[in-house]
């Protein structure tokens, strides 16, 4: 009966999960190759296209066309797919005690002189770099548990203004968005990480962010500790009442411990669980934001709640923290077929319009925050980073919503080198 049946060929089952996957497949390829503009280099070497794809020009047509094609999300009524189980055990949640912004804001300072002690000098001291530099064991201390310099990034100021990062039309866009967008709840998990590259991060999102879009910061630590030969134990140190009381001391910050090691995913979760704001913006614990960094994104998910927004990610050099605007960071981002990232070039041109995206960088990104528990929010059995760009994406474009590229939103972001220490940042 055994051997009979096996001759008989493959079952329904078999035969309808084979549809399925071949389906699955047609769709992401569609995507994959029909929302990427072809970049001019691709052109050169040949590949067929028709005319309209040839023409740069068209990118922006191709947009519209898709937009028009797809009907915007705007529901209030999303099902939450991803409900919260509560507070583990053990957890604690410590909120700011000063005012929501602070006395003298301004342009670049828009939630006022933050970091400060009563006598009105930093909180944070910068340590005094060597006059001749590092050498080249202290260099790879540096570098140790971190893959970027800790020692350069300890030696420079947490509140440090950055380049005008967008172009001229972006700039001039700005004063049209509308006033009411809705409110932000950033999150920022961390597992072990630097301090000063941690409270830069907070400072950059404060001071660029208007306080009538902000409406928190959460900040989950992992559960950081040291762990012998990758995070010394005087790293460790900052991040507990150091960390605590510099947190208190700044506008809108909520700092959540968990008890346990939850992975970043699940960490994640517990930032959003946890966020009242309309939006939900995940960002990473070793970025600089800039400003009108946060407007773009707010306006593209008003206009459409479906719309899961990434800005442009460019390159802090993790040596030198030299910010580099459009350089050496990620944009429209699409995948390979062994689920690698394939980075694709940005449409040319001084352009102000959103482009489609297969998939995003999992850690700087934006959404309506209800649109994203409806989604499922992170795959629960994810640990580490890698892959949840992936997984998301496809998510995304699979239930009504999609992936867009906002050209005028510039985050920067420290890409981690194996230069000068061998390992993986955020495993404890």
């Amino acid at each position: 009966m055994v051997a009979a049946r096996a001759k008989s060929g493959p079952s329904c089952v078999q035969k309808a999960i084979l549809c399925w996957v071949l389906t699955l497949a047609a769709i992401l390829v569609y995507y994959n190759g029909t929302l990427l503009p072809r970049s001019k280099g691709e052109a050169s070497q040949g590949i067929q296209e028709n005319p309209e794809k040839k023409d740069a020009a068209a990118t922006d047509a191709r947009f519209l066309e898709i937009a028009k094609a797809k009907q915007p999300v705007n529901s209030e009524d999303f099902e939450n797919n991803a409900p919260w189980p509560g507070p583990r055990a053990g957890e604690t949640q410590e909120r700011s005690v000063v005012a929501d912004v602070m006395p003298d804001a301004d342009g670049l300072h828009q939630h006022g002189r933050i970091g400060l002690l009563p006598d009105g000098s930093p909180r944070y001291k910068p340590d005094e770099w060597p006059a001749n530099g590092l050498s080249d064991e202290d260099r790879r201390d540096a570098h140790r548990g971190f893959c970027f310099n800790s020692r350069k990034s300890d030696s420079i100021s947490v509140d440090r203004d950055q380049p005008e990062a967008r172009s001229r039309k972006c700039v001039a866009k700005h004063k049209e968005y509308p006033l009411d967008l809705p409110s932000a709840s950033v999150v920022i998990v961390f597992h072990n990480e630097n301090y000063s590259i941690l409270i830069r991060s907070l400072h950059s999102v404060l001071n660029h962010s208007p306080p009538r879009l902000l409406k928190e910061i959460i900040l989950v630590d992992d559960a950081s500790v040291p762990t012998e030969g990758r995070f010394y134990e005087k790293h460790w140190r900052r991040l507990q009442d150091e960390l605590a009381d510099y947190c208190r001391n700044l506008p809108k910050v909520t700092l959540v411990r968990l008890k346990e090691r939850r992975g970043l995913m699940m960490a994640r979760m517990e930032g959003v669980w946890r966020a009242s704001g309309e939006v939900a913006v995940f960002l990473d614990s070793h970025i600089e934001a800039t400003q009108g960094w946060i407007e773009p994104l707010l306006a593209r998910i008003k206009e459409d709640k479906g719309h899961v927004v990434v800005p442009q990610i460019d390159g802090i050099d993790a040596e030198s923290f030299i910010y580099a605007p459009g350089g050496g960071g990620l944009s429209i981002l699409s995948f390979s077929w062994t689920l690698g990232q394939d980075a694709k070039p940005a449409p040319g041109g001084d352009s102000t319009m959103p482009a489609k995206s297969p998939v995003m960088a999992g850690g700087l990104f934006a959404s309506d925050r209800k649109m994203f528990l409806k989604l499922g929010g992170y795959d629960p059995e994810m640990r580490l980073y890698g892959g949840e760009e992936m997984e998301i994406g496809f998510r995304t474009w699979m239930c009504g919503g999609d992936i867009e590229w906002v050209p005028c939103s510039h985050v920067g972001h420290v890409f981690r080198t194996p230069l000068y220490w061998q390992g993986q940042g955020y495993v404890g």
